[in-house]
C-alpha cells in the first residue's frame, strides 16, 4: 500500500477496521481504535514519513487476522472480502 493510499485513507470518513464512519486524520473509528493491541495503538502515533504507515498497514493485518474481535467489529459480516 502506497504512502499516498494510506494517507487518503486517514483523511477520509470510512474506517478501514470495520467500515463504518470515523472522524478525518484519526487513523480508525474509537472502536476499532481501542479493540487494537496497546502496541499497535502506540505504533499509530508516529508522523508520516517516520513510522506510521507501517503501523497501520501492521494494524490492517492485525484486523484481517482477528475478523471478529470485539463486540463492535463482530457486526460487521463482510469485513475485508474481496471487492469485485
Amino acid at each position: 500500500m502506497e504512502s499516498s493510499d494510506i494517507f487518503a485513507k486517514f483523511s477520509g470518513t470510512v474506517c478501514e477496521g470495520c467500515s463504518g464512519t470515523k472522524k478525518r486524520h484519526h487513523a480508525f473509528c474509537n472502536w476499532c481504535y481501542r479493540e487494537l493491541p496497546k502496541a499497535l495503538q502506540n505504533a499509530l502515533w508516529q508522523r508520516f514519513g517516520s513510522g506510521f504507515e507501517q503501523a497501520y498497514v501492521a494494524c490492517l493485518s492485525w484486523f484481517r487476522t482477528h475478523l471478529f474481535q470485539g463486540e463492535h467489529r463482530a457486526r460487521q459480516k463482510g469485513l475485508f472480502e474481496e471487492k469485485a
